[in-house]
């Protein structure tokens, strides 16, 4: 448990603060006085187990006192004390050191350090961490978690999630974690609504028995062709089955293409050849008897032509003949294709001159059983997937049906404990409190008196209620929770705190009479008293602020009056 505060900005008389292991009060003073730091002092609390709000704070502090705003503490964990620090302007960090503070022994992220104190107050319940119990149970101004109206509700809490805390609270962890599993597994959002509509279930056993009959008359089809009547061919006789057929087929079909492309080529090359072989060579004497008819021909020009030409024709030649050697190899290539599948095919024992068409029926139907097979194999598999859905659907039922049991545990236990500290508080004048977890509107409360004092007595009563059967470690309210209950009930509230055997930080303005046991209370358990002139910090830069506005002011009205 938290057992001393040091901070060197507090007031002399406040750097050193021994904390109690019950109730622990800091009083203010009657008028009510605010910036004193009462509420400060609960953000310092909640910045010794992980929070940061403090670090926030302290940057206002800052610029109104120089002096250090680290935090000092102690913790009793196994009947030792433990020494840590946290500096706001470090907030990631948490440092244990020796007792003496200056040498560091361990540093610790927030997160480890907040793992420490869950097991240094031995909580062990699956879920429920520091950070979550912080969230709803330091309720200090500000911090958003303050509606007397729904006291189950954290500061980021939806109705479902804070039911959700609660049933952590009381040991249903694993439960709500084995049924966001399931909820996981069968990619549903929420449960409740899945299982009042449940996906309707698919008839596997009809489907496989319509798929077995389709199986047996394909291959029955299939028999039939490789035995067929009238003797024009029988496959089974020649000991081959569909597979062999199959591949033949393919071989054949492959043969087609290969001397399609063989017979391309072939032409290309027949082509090139005669061309090849053709002469256009003119001779001169040709060129003479031109002249003889046409006196005035340039004979030379159609020389320099014809020698133009022969050059561009050897070129082509040249072009041509690789050409035929490009092609040459892929005509031996698809020659040789041509002889391996016809080899192949003779292999089989079936001529190419057999009838196409009845291969072609053969593959098709055992390509049809195949498929009838494979649908078959993704029946079963998508059978053995629906039933275990419905084992996993099942699971979720009874994990439901706990859910619910579970509710209406919590929903009695905290009523009844609410009943008896009621009783005890307002000495059976009110009514006691109930807790209706399906109620969104009033979860927790009195139906018949819905004013705003009773409605945070009732707020307080619950946080007594789970102190006392759950494993809360500290509680924290602050003035504006006390202040707003009647004070006839404030001896009995305080007695209360103390009977939870917690650690409780309340913040409580001083009341001008209280009953003699209230103030035997107040003066075993105050651990401040805080007012103007008597701040947290030593002194109150708001107020500072007001004063040198009035005196302002007045030496204003005094000029006026001169």
């Amino acid at each position: 448990m938290l057992r001393t505060v040091k901070c060197d900005a507090f007031a002399d008389d406040l750097r050193n603060m021994t904390i109690r292991p019950g109730l622990n009060i800091v009083q203010g003073s009657s008028q009510g006085n605010n910036a004193i730091g009462k509420s400060t002092f609960l953000w310092i609390v909640d910045f010794i187990f992980g929070g940061d709000r403090y670090a926030k704070i302290a940057q206002d502090v800052r610029k109104h006192i120089d002096r250090d705003l680290t935090v000092y503490f102690t913790f009793e964990v196994d009947e030792k004390l433990r020494f840590f620090y946290r500096k706001p302007e470090e907030p990631q960090k948490i440092f244990e050191c020796t007792q003496d503070w200056k040498t560091i022994i361990d540093e610790m992220a927030v997160e480890q350090y907040q793992s420490f104190l869950r097991d240094a107050y031995r909580i062990d319940l699956p879920g429920l961490t520091i950070p979550g119990l912080t969230d709803h149970f330091f309720r200090i101004y500000g911090k958003g978690n303050v509606d007397e109206r729904k006291p189950i509700k954290g500061t980021k809490d939806t109705h479902d999630t804070a039911v959700d805390f609660l049933l952590v609270l009381f040991n249903h962890g694993r439960m709500l974690a084995e049924i966001a599993y399931m909820e996981q597994t069968l990619n549903i959002k929420a449960y409740e609504d899945f299982l009042k509509n449940p996906a309707q279930a698919v008839d596997y056993a009809a489907k496989l028995e319509e798929n077995s009959g389709a199986i047996k008359a394909m291959q029955e089809r299939l028999d039939r062709l490789l035995r067929k009547e009238g003797g024009e061919i029988e496959f089974a006789d020649l000991g081959m089955d569909t597979k062999t057929i199959e591949t033949v087929a393919k071989l054949q079909k492959e043969l087609r293409l290969i001397t399609r492309q063989y017979e391309s080529l072939r032409s290309q090359q027949v082509a090139v050849e005669n061309n090849l072989s053709e002469t256009m060579t003119e001779r001169a004497e040709e060129f003479t008897a031109l002249q003889h008819f046409f006196p005035q021909a340039n004979i030379k020009a159609f020389e320099d032509i014809e020698s133009f030409h022969r050059q561009l024709r050897q070129i082509l030649r040249d072009e041509m003949k690789d050409e035929i050697a490009r092609l040459q190899p892929l005509i031996t290539f698809y020659s040789e294709e041509i002889r391996r599948l016809e080899a192949r095919i003779q292999e089989s024992g079936i001529t190419r001159s057999i009838s196409e068409k009845i291969m072609s029926q053969c593959v098709s139907a055992r390509q049809r059983l195949e498929e009838l097979q494979a649908e078959r194999d993704q029946l079963f598999h998508d059978k053995e997937l629906q039933e275990e859905r419905a084992e996993k659907m099942a699971h979720l039922r009874e994990l439901a049906e706990q859910h619910r049991s579970a509710i209406t545990s919590v929903e009695e236990t905290v009523t009844n404990l609410a009943e008896t500290i009621n009783a005890a508080v307002t000495a059976g004048k009110e009514k006691a409190p109930v807790l209706k977890i399906a109620s969104k509107d009033l979860p927790f409360g009195t139906e018949e008196n819905t004013s705003e004092g009773s409605a945070f007595k009732n707020l307080v009563i619950y946080d007594l209620c789970l102190a006392n059967s759950c494993p809360i470690p500290v509680l924290i309210h602050d003035s504006n929770i006390l202040i707003k209950i009647d004070n006839a009930y404030l001896e009995e509230i305080l007695r209360q705190y103390q009977a939870t055997g917690k650690q409780v930080f309340i913040v409580l303005d001083k009341l001008e009479s209280v009953s003699p046991g209230t103030q035997a209370i107040l003066d075993d358990t105050t651990l401040m008293h805080l007012s103007d002139g008597h701040e947290l910090f030593g002194t109150s830069w708001s107020k500072v602020a007001q004063k040198a506005t009035d005196e302002a002011k007045e030496t204003e009205d005094h000029g006026e009056d001169q």
